[in-house]
């Protein structure tokens, strides 16, 4: 939040503005890189093998 606050600061956008370039970015990250899910998928699944 402190970083949000500089921003907001430094840039001269609004707090909102800054909260929804976060969310699209994680929305934009998410979407790039759409098997990181299958990855840990695979971990998880590997893991629970292990302990049983």
């Amino acid at each position: 939040e402190d970083e949000k606050a500089r921003l907001v600061q430094e840039t001269g956008l609004q707090l909102k503005q800054i909260n929804n370039w976060f969310i699209n970015q994680r929305k934009r990250n998410w979407h790039s890189n759409p098997s990181s899910s299958s990855v840990l998928k695979s971990k998880r699944k590997r893991y629970v093998a292990e302990k049983l």
